[in-house]
């Protein structure tokens, strides 16, 4: 008769056998979603792009229009910054809502969280007031976008927007 043999479930290691070291504000070591907002906003510059591989989309249903989200400014130091800002202030922590010019365009018309017309409350704007200015874009190879540009197209959308 042939025996089965029953191991104890395998839990991740590194290299030398021992459990890999707590990841703070991630629901649980299998998870990428975090718990608490502004985790992919504090990554730096460079690696901000690797967070949204790590972003989520709810397949949950648009909230309804005239909703109001607040949007936390402190780190919208970049465009970037201003995609995983935005993507946390519409679906929460670790938030998806658009990741280039025309993906927030595309997340703008539905489906993506939030139907329009919304309010868009915007804290301490002025650190993007400062930061997103007319220049060159060295990772794009061209214009930068401006603060002027991203309020022109939320509002091209009926987002009304509340800079604080």
């Amino acid at each position: 008769m042939a025996r089965c043999r029953l191991t104890p479930p395998r839990t991740p290691t590194t290299r030398r056998g021992k459990q890999p070291p707590e990841r703070p504000g991630l629901a649980s070591a299998g998870e990428h979603t975090p718990r608490t907002s502004s985790r992919f906003i504090h990554r730096f510059p460079l690696q901000r792009p690797l967070s949204w591989r790590l972003a989520h989309r709810t397949d949950a249903p648009d909230r309804p229009a005239g909703v109001t989200c607040d949007l936390d400014g402190r780190f919208v130091t970049d465009v970037e910054g201003f995609y995983c800002a935005i993507g946390e202030a519409i679906n929460g922590p670790g938030g998806y809502f658009g990741w280039n010019l025309d993906a927030l365009d595309d997340c703008l018309s539905g489906r993506f969280g939030a139907q329009t017309p919304f309010r868009l409350v915007w804290h301490d704007s002025a650190v993007a007031r400062e930061h997103l200015v007319t220049g060159y874009d060295r990772r794009l190879l061209g214009p930068a976008t401006t603060l002027e540009y991203l309020l022109d197209m939320l509002a091209a959308h009926q987002v009304e927007i509340d800079l604080r």
